[in-house]
């Protein structure tokens, strides 16, 4: 049974005086989203998607009529709020670099069930988008006071975000419980204000060294296109690479821009060879490219 309007606000003051950090954002609660944002607008969004953070106008956005009970409507909150507000807590440079270990941990076996789930429900989502709600899927598995260990936390920002080391689930946890725990006591404020809502999650910044490179390599007429990870298939060599891609040629003036986290290691490349870079659930193998289909003997005489 859907909760009501009065449970709803009754839990988000419960939750702003957990987490005094998340009092200056405005909190809109909606039976349906079309009472906010109109029906034109509200038919692009998922029928049973419970809240909406907007970053660019810093208010979060609830729908009583998909938030079942007091725990959804804490873990939704706990999404909306540690999870995408936390994560512009952090200094731009400090996101991207943390967004680039989340993808990271794709090759992490503790990781492999989360990232079925992210990739199943968010499947027409870019990477930078899917790697941000991973961050929010930790969030919402707080229960009760989130810890505060500052030291571990600083830790592992450290050795897993600056420092390269492969992330696995305790690590994502621990900088997660650094937010929320930030959150709590006051100290994490607001550091990234993006324009508009979808800026949080342009990948321009990763991309242009890629495109630079591509225009490099086949001309300045040449693009790159970012590869989709939930699935699909490249054909053509791997002609070059930047700090974070992989580029492959695809055509004379086109190329793909593979994110390297995607592969379990940094494919050779050698522009002399085709190859077909293959994805299943956001994972990538280089594998040979398929021979052309053989035409069969009917044994009849030419």
């Amino acid at each position: 049974m859907p909760i009501s309007t009065d449970q709803a606000l009754a839990g988000i003051e419960k939750f702003i005086e957990d987490y005094p950090g998340a009092e200056k954002l405005q909190f809109y609660v909606v039976n349906k989203f079309e009472e906010l944002y109109g029906t034109e607008k509200a038919q692009y969004i998922p029928d049973k998607t419970k809240g909406a953070y907007h970053p660019a106008r810093g208010f979060v956005a609830l729908a009583c009529a998909n938030i079942h009970n007091d725990g959804d409507l804490r873990e939704t909150l706990q999404h909306e709020v540690i999870g995408h507000y936390g994560s512009l807590t952090f200094e731009k440079g400090q996101k991207k670099a943390l967004m680039t270990a989340i993808r990271g941990s794709r090759q992490s076996a503790d990781m492999a069930g989360d990232w079925e789930y992210i990739d199943r429900v968010y499947k027409n989502s870019p990477e930078s988008i899917k790697c941000e709600e991973m961050f929010c899927l930790q969030a919402e598995r707080i229960v009760g006071k989130p810890l505060h260990d500052l030291k571990g936390v600083n830790q592992t920002f450290g050795e897993v975000v600056m420092g390269g080391r492969p992330m696995n689930q305790a690590d994502l946890q621990t900088l997660v419980h650094g937010v929320a725990d930030g959150l709590a006591r006051g100290t994490r404020q607001q550091q990234i204000f993006p324009e508009r809502d979808s800026d949080q999650y342009r990948l321009h910044d990763a991309l242009e060294p890629a495109r630079d490179e591509a225009k490099e390599l086949l001309g300045p007429t040449a693009k790159a296109h970012p590869a989709q990870h939930s699935e699909g298939s490249y054909k053509g060599p791997l002609v070059g690479h930047t700090t974070t891609h992989v580029l492959q040629q695809v055509s004379a003036t086109q190329a793909v821009a593979h994110d390297k986290a995607a592969f379990p290691q940094t494919p050779v490349i050698d522009g002399s060879k085709p190859v077909q870079v293959k994805y299943e659930q956001g994972k990538a193998q280089v594998l040979p490219p398929r021979a052309p289909a053989r035409e069969k003997e009917t044994g009849r005489g030419r």
